[in-house]
């Protein structure tokens, strides 16, 4: 229990931080990731088969970074909502005196995100 009273346990925010948001975070790199290897192959000649065909590939490709930047800026989130997870659950187990070795596996899961 915290100085406030109220109840906690860190390796519930680990948990959540490993399990849940960190998974996101990769996921959402994934797809943007995905999308824009999908269109690699795609060039420009490919779109010039048909008249008007250059206005929709500017907008394709106007759509495409955007939501590769939305997909990147998302991973970013919730890698942050991970991080402050388990930064918590180090300054919980630093406040009541836990072990260097949590201290140090915490360590070790930031580092990893």
């Amino acid at each position: 229990m915290s100085e406030t009273g109220v109840e906690w346990d860190a390796d519930d925010l680990r948990a959540d931080a490993t399990d849940h948001w960190d998974p996101w975070s990769d996921r959402l790199r994934g797809y943007g990731e995905a999308a824009t290897a999908a269109y690699a192959p795609v060039t420009t000649q490919d779109w010039s088969l048909i008249p008007g065909a250059q206005d929709v590939r500017v907008a394709f490709e106007t759509f495409l970074g955007q939501v590769t930047g939305f997909l990147g800026e998302g991973a970013e989130v919730m890698e942050g909502i991970a991080r402050t997870l388990l930064g918590t659950a180090a300054d919980y187990v630093e406040a009541e005196e836990g072990s260097t070795a949590e201290l140090a596996e915490i360590q070790a899961e930031l580092e990893g995100l």
